[in-house]
């Protein structure tokens, strides 16, 4: 989302993406397990899976530029259609993506088989292939909420990605180990475990050259959504989390803030622009109303249309914004706009998604903007 966009299509992208990287590898994991050992199958695979991770975060930073290169098609003349700027995020999706849901591709048949040989029984494979299938498909759930509600939000993207590359670096060595019980045979067995331990050796020495962190001012300068670099000025506060993605405040050289999702424009403080239209989505709806008894704000932005809203004697006000990360660094960063409001008494907020939470009640309102 940070890299390749946060719209529908962009994630309609990256899951075409995943699931076909995941169903060609499948393919390829079927044929090495008639050549190879499905301990080594999955060393490979494993091997092979941080190693992408690793050679994706180095292109996180270029990614972003890549999609700046094509403002100057516009600059001649030639204008990109949506269809071509879809193309181009689907590419971009691809080189990012596909080559580590390859290699989580590989691994997945050559795991079942063994979690079904060790778990089941001799003549009822059934069994193993069943609870294989259970434990698996927990394995899936637990590792969206662990990602999503604990990696993500306290380590960052990026510390997240290096815990995941050494998570694949750990299984690989206990198929190591696996593989050097499973053989017999003293020459082979010196032969293919040396084999397993070099590759590993590689993938390890892979981390060394792994991102010390990215380019904020990059990530954020816009390029995925408008196809033209913004500019913004360079980060000075940032937070990551599953829902709301990179948001970002910017200080362009005149002190101007910006806030930002992705790279997305959410508000600025500009007292002759931007914050002209942010008053107005509240001030025009009221002309249209004389009841002041509630009110809901969809999306928090800046805070400057909940706060106008709030100083117009509405008694209540709820706020429905998508990320947490947004109310957070508007409430640090333009509280000279938003006067706090949040914090006013009759002022709830919602972190959800606006439409989920118009169908999740029944409170009617005086004004929604």
């Amino acid at each position: 989302a940070v890299v390749a966009g946060n719209s529908v299509y962009a994630f309609g992208l990256m899951l075409a993406t995943f699931l076909l990287g995941l169903g060609l590898g499948s393919a390829v994991g079927e044929k090495m397990m008639t050549a190879l050992l499905r301990e080594r199958v999955v060393i490979i695979a494993q091997c092979g899976l941080a190693i992408t991770i690793v050679i994706s975060s180095l292109q996180w930073d270029a990614l972003a530029s890549y999609f700046s290169n094509f403002g100057g098609y516009e600059a001649v003349g030639v204008h990109i259609t949506f269809s071509g700027r879809e193309f181009i995020r689907a590419l971009v999706c691809a080189i990012a993506m596909m080559p580590a849901a390859f290699f989580i591709g590989i691994s997945y048949p050559a795991c079942m088989g063994l979690a079904t040989d060790w778990l089941g029984r001799a003549g009822n494979e059934v069994t193993g292939l069943g609870k294989a299938s259970g434990i698996n498909t927990l394995g899936n759930i637990s590792g969206v909420l662990v990602a999503g509600f604990w990696l993500l939000p306290t380590l960052g993207s990026r510390d997240a990605l290096l815990v995941l590359t050494l998570t694949a670096l750990s299984s690989a060595a206990l198929m190591a180990v696996a593989v050097g019980k499973a053989m017999t045979d003293g020459t082979r067995w010196w032969r293919r475990v040396a084999t397993s331990w070099v590759l590993l050796a590689v993938a390890v020495g892979f981390t060394g050259v792994f991102p010390a962190h990215w380019d904020l001012d990059k990530l954020s300068q816009g390029s995925n959504v408008y196809f033209y670099p913004q500019d913004w000025g360079n980060v000075i506060d940032h937070a990551e989390s599953a829902e709301g993605g990179l948001t970002s405040v910017t200080r362009s050289k005149d002190g101007l803030l910006t806030l930002l999702t992705n790279g997305k424009f959410q508000g600025n403080n500009s007292e002759h622009g931007e914050m002209v239209a942010q008053k107005s989505f509240a001030l025009i709806p009221m002309l249209h109303t004389a009841q002041r008894n509630s009110a809901l704000v969809i999306g928090y932005g800046t805070g400057m249309t909940p706060r106008v809203i709030y100083e117009n004697g509405f008694q209540s006000l709820d706020i429905a914004e998508l990320s947490q990360d947004m109310v957070k660094l508007a409430d640090r960063h333009f509280e000279n706009i938003n006067h706090a409001v949040t914090s006013k008494p009759g002022v709830s907020t919602y972190f959800t998604d606006g439409r989920n939470f118009l169908l999740t009640q029944s409170k009617r309102y005086d004004l929604i903007s």
